[in-house]
């Protein structure tokens, strides 16, 4: 009986854990626009931000600037904009 409702009890705070897991995460992004119009961020992931519709933000106007990305990080590796990039300058060396 005691066994069963330590499983019962895991099981439960598994789910809860999993079910948070999956949720959106507000991220901040500081990165720099290739000049293929890809994002890489200070970690060298290559990012692909949305707009809240889906659509691919076009950021071929910001080649070779740093920019910092405000948004939610999804499930999957999906970033959602929050706002509008900001240019911190150019990137660090000659990216």
């Amino acid at each position: 009986m005691k066994r069963r409702f330590v499983l019962a009890c895991s099981a439960l705070l598994a789910a809860t854990v999993a079910a948070t897991a999956s949720m959106p995460v507000r991220k901040t992004q500081i990165g720099c626009v290739m000049m293929s119009g890809e994002f890489f961020n200070q970690d060298g992931y290559r990012l692909t931000p949305t707009e809240r519709d889906g659509t691919k933000v076009d950021l071929a106007p910001y080649r070779q600037k740093q920019l910092r990305l405000e948004g939610w990080l999804h499930p999957g590796d999906r970033y959602t904009l929050a706002g509008r990039p900001r240019v911190l300058g150019p990137c660090p060396h000659g990216r």
